[in-house]
């Protein structure tokens, strides 16, 4: 009976204990309903977030409503220089399972309004402060285990974004006083996230930027995007592939991409861009790692006359450090689009070539920015070239090396040499030389000149085996056209104001009605054997001795022979002297005169000898 007594209290004590337990919970879970007692719960999260981060973190208000939704107001995150990095305003959500033995959360709709995030990087920092601190997080969490979350929609309004790198390093301060977005489909894993869609859309002076992506996935190291459109002002781009990176490099692959790019866009960017851009598209494939970039096809537009269609590698870290590899398909480009390469210091263009017009451009090339190797074909108001060479250069591309075989058709060799003498010139040449300008053109050219227009007269089939400068040719020539037939074997040089020349010259056959030496419908049909050392670019200027032996002149009436020719011409004391001494004439002139005063009645006298 006393035992049956002691266990009677013993189990009313234990109903008095579990009722003050429930008691308790009930109270408990009242309590966790009110706001206050939320918001305090969330006040001791914040702040034990603050002492491991060492930044203010804290929240205004919470409100947990039962079972399904959550209401934050008043979060606020500070920098680490004492700034705002993040304020939200308000935060609504809609909870529509939760699975807390496994992490898994799946959230109907969420709103949050008033968001302000600044993105900076102070002077000095390597890293912007919203990376150290999420370092930081990640660090004093231990990582955490296996989670799933799910958003349905997420709508941003009423928002700012301000981004700040005042170590210079990347663009010019953004501040977008009008930000939102909307999204849908939002799926993150400890593995891996997913969103269907994201829209973005961000105002400020000078810029409104619209971000659309549809089917985003991403991983730890690696993201793939179905599509993204991104517009900026009157740039857009639009393209989908794949971005994979790691501490030491970035890879990407884009099959598809559509880029434009409006130059005042950019400037709203950087500073660094030079001045004076034009509109740039871009159309093809693209991928690359690090700094290399590939592509299979890509189509360049440059302003409204540049079209450039190629395929292979480019490589740059710097100017300085430019590789490439390319194919370039038959394109097009203004020249005076070239000053881009002078922008940008890519490489130097003198300025004549900026007056070209349109160049037509086909090239299969490998090199770095001072050197080329390989196949190309150019074309332009001033004729066409093609080669397969080498190049290169060091300090200025006006001291050009180059060596290998060159194709001109029509090619306006006074242009290019900058000497207008020189016309049109037509040539198949081997070439290993140095420069090209005239103050330092010198190259080796052996091979065959088709055609070249000297003064309006033009002659074909030249063969040239010497060495050929701006200011003179060494080497022998050999001619083969109806209107000259010779061969040359000596040099001439432009020195001050006039050439001089040395040379023997085997001439089989040349009309000098066709240079203009007798009218143009007589006939004056010469050979001659010459040894030559003067100087002078006309009869005026002419000092030195020609020797001509056996001499033949053939007209429509008769042959004339004369066996030698010694012409001799030279000053001295302020007095000229020139002797003519033949088999038929032996003449002397001494004085102060001038040949075109002469000439008349000499060209009268041969004429009549002559029968012309």
């Amino acid at each position: 009976m006393a035992k049956a007594m002691a266990a009677n209290r013993v189990w009313k004590w234990l109903k008095r204990i579990f009722l003050v337990l429930i008691l308790l919970l009930v109270i408990l879970a009242i309590a966790a309903s009110i706001p206050a007692v939320q918001t305090r719960l969330a006040q001791v999260v914040t702040d034990g977030l603050s002492e491991k981060l060492g930044q203010k973190v804290k929240v205004d208000k919470v409100y947990l409503r039962f079972l399904n939704s959550a209401e934050l107001s008043g979060f606020y995150m500070e920098d680490m220089h004492g700034d705002t990095l993040i304020y939200l305003e308000k935060l609504d959500l809609n909870l529509k399972h939760i699975r807390l033995s496994a992490s898994e959360f799946h959230i109907g709709k969420t709103r949050l309004v008033g968001l302000v995030y600044k993105l900076r990087r102070y002077e000095g920092q390597e890293e912007f402060d919203q990376s150290i601190i999420l370092k930081s997080l990640f660090t004093s969490s231990g990582g955490g285990g296996a989670f799933l979350i799910k958003m349905d929609d997420v709508l941003l309004e009423e928002s700012r974004f301000v981004f700040e790198d005042r170590s210079g390093k990347t663009i010019k301060a953004q501040h977008y006083r009008q930000l939102g977005f909307r999204l849908s489909d939002l799926e993150v894993s400890d593995q891996n996230f997913e969103i269907g869609n994201l829209q973005l859309l961000a105002a400020s002076d000078p810029v409104d930027l619209e971000l659309k992506v549809s089917d985003l996935k991403g991983e730890s190291d690696h993201l793939r995007l179905d599509q993204i459109d991104v517009h900026i002002n009157n740039s857009f781009f639009e393209g989908g592939g794949d971005l994979l990176w790691s501490e030491d490099s970035t890879k990407f692959n884009f099959p598809l991409l559509h880029l434009i790019v409006e130059p005042p866009d950019v400037y709203a960017f950087t500073d660094r861009v030079p001045m004076g851009l034009k509109t740039m598209e871009i159309r093809g494939s693209l991928s690359g790692e690090g700094e290399l970039m590939r592509s299979d096809g890509l189509e360049i537009r440059y302003g409204r006359s540049t079209r450039i269609i190629a395929e292979g590698e480019l490589e740059s870290a710097t100017s300085e450090t430019l590789k490439y590899s390319l194919q370039m398909h038959p394109s097009r480009i203004l020249a005076q689009d070239l000053d881009i390469l002078r922008k940008f210091d890519l490489a130097e263009v003198p300025e004549r070539y900026l007056q070209l017009g349109v160049i037509r451009l086909e090239a299969n090339i490998e090199g770095d920015r001072r050197s080329l190797i390989g196949s190309l074909s150019v074309g332009s108001n001033i004729g066409s070239l093609s080669a397969d060479i080498e190049s290169s250069y060091e300090d200025s591309i006006d001291n050009l090396k180059y060596k290998g075989s060159v194709h001109m058709t029509e090619f306006d060799l006074g242009f290019a040499t900058g000497y207008p003498e020189f016309k049109t010139f037509s040539a198949d040449l081997y070439v290993d030389g140095q420069g090209i300008t005239p103050d330092n053109f010198r190259t080796l050219a052996q091979g065959e000149v088709r055609s070249l227009d000297i003064r309006g007269v033009d002659i074909d089939t030249i063969s040239l085996n010497g060495k050929l400068a701006y200011d003179g040719y060494q080497g022998n020539i050999v001619v083969s056209d109806p209107k000259a037939n010779l061969g040359f074997e000596g040099s001439y040089r432009i020195g001050g104001e006039n050439i001089s020349f040395g040379f023997t010259a085997d001439v089989r056959r040349i009309d000098l009605s066709a240079f203009g030496m007798f009218p143009e419908d007589s006939m004056a049909l010469l050979s001659t054997y010459v040894q030559a050392d003067f100087v002078g670019d006309d009869i005026e200027s002419f000092r030195g001795t020609i020797d001509l032996s056996g001499n033949t002149m053939e007209t429509l009436h008769d042959y004339h022979f004369v066996n030698d020719i010694h012409i001799k011409s030279f000053d001295s004391a302020s007095t000229r002297y020139t002797y003519v001494r033949s088999d038929i004439i032996r003449a002397e002139l001494i004085g102060q005169y001038k040949y075109k005063t002469l000439l008349p009645s000499i060209q009268t006298t041969i004429n009549e000898y002559l029968g012309i």
